[in-house]
């Protein structure tokens, strides 16, 4: 089965456009024979100009819709067993160590280390100490964003 994991929602939207695009090809071109006569040139296809090609047209934007939207859910999804493992790990940790992981996983898998501590109402150094606990245990993962960090659980 597919899995795809994206790093972020630009990289997945324009994975889903381009899925979107070249399934409005294939399909395009694997109806025309079936549903537009031989007569009408290659020019007139992809026109609405005639009942044929507004058909295939119609018939090829809402199956290549389809797909993109099932492959934008397709790919998004956190594999079911990495929530499990989680809570396993999880009762080892101190209470602040699970708020952070939990906040992180409330923020959708990522967040910034400067949005944690607003939402937790910590100092910076607490904060500090706790994310770089966590990512020495690798169970998050930090990279540098600018005056602070972006933290990702790790999959």
């Amino acid at each position: 089965m597919l899995n795809l994991k994206f790093e972020d929602s630009v990289t997945k939207f324009m994975f889903v456009v381009l899925v979107s695009i070249v399934t409005y090809i294939v399909v395009l071109f694997v109806l025309k024979p079936i549903i537009v006569p031989e007569n009408v040139g290659p020019m007139r296809m992809m026109n609405f100009n005639n009942q044929y090609s507004s058909w295939l047209n119609i018939i090829s934007i809402a199956l290549a819709i389809l797909v993109g939207f099932i492959f934008s859910f397709k790919s998004g999804k956190k594999p079911k067993e990495n929530k499990d493992e989680l809570s396993i790990i999880k009762k080892a940790l101190s209470l602040d160590e699970k708020k952070v992981l939990e906040e992180v996983e409330k923020a959708k898998w990522e967040i910034t280390q400067d949005s944690l501590r607003f939402r937790l109402n910590w100092s910076k150094a607490k904060v500090s100490a706790i994310v770089s606990n966590l990512d020495r245990m690798n169970l998050i993962q930090r990279e540098r964003l600018g005056k602070t960090y972006n933290i990702l659980l790790r999959h």
